[in-house]
């Protein structure tokens, strides 16, 4: 048996969460999301995740910025902007 991916969705619109994760994990995927960007980060700092999903406009950091931190982290992360 595969073992299923890790998904983390940080989008700061609760709506978005709500929506994706569902929809993932029907693929078979273990989902976390946060509306928080810095609550994300510091869950990326304790745990590898396949894929990042993110929004790019956030107030307190922007998806680039969750993008460069999950990459220092893992090179191999996805992360989709």
């Amino acid at each position: 048996m595969s073992k299923s991916l890790t998904v983390l969705i940080i989008d700061d619109e609760e709506i978005v969460c709500k929506r994706l994760k569902p929809a993932i994990e029907k693929m078979g995927c273990e989902v976390e999301t946060f509306q928080n960007p810095v609550a994300g980060l510091k869950r990326i700092d304790e745990k590898e995740f396949d894929i990042v999903v993110t929004d790019v406009r956030m107030d307190e950091i922007d998806g680039l910025q969750v993008l460069s931190h999950a990459k220092e982290k893992s090179a191999r992360t996805a992360v989709i902007v």
